[in-house]
């Protein structure tokens, strides 16, 4: 796995997100290779009206156990990760 830490712009209008901002992101890429963890990320993000993925800095994680509790936190984390390949939470 692959943590990562990057910005993202949103282009959607969701009530949440201000459309055309620039949004902190931090990711959870099931492959270690960063290449495959990119492309999963920027088809899961981009189906949610990301664009504009800047990458800040990767790191690879050798176990679940040292997931950033923000991802860790959320319920079902593993099963999203495995069914596609990336998970990600924003900071606003």
């Amino acid at each position: 796995m692959l943590a990562i830490k990057m910005d993202a712009q949103y282009q959607e209008v969701d009530g949440v997100h201000d459309q055309g901002k620039t949004y902190d992101v931090l990711a959870i890429a099931l492959s270690n290779v960063i290449e495959e963890a990119v492309e999963s990320l920027a088809n899961l993000m981009g189906d949610n009206g990301w664009d504009e993925l800047n990458i800040e800095k990767y790191f690879q994680i050798d176990s679940p156990e040292l997931v950033p509790s923000s991802i860790s936190s959320k319920p079902n984390w593993k099963k999203e990760l495995e069914e596609t390949g990336a998970i990600y939470m924003v900071y606003k």
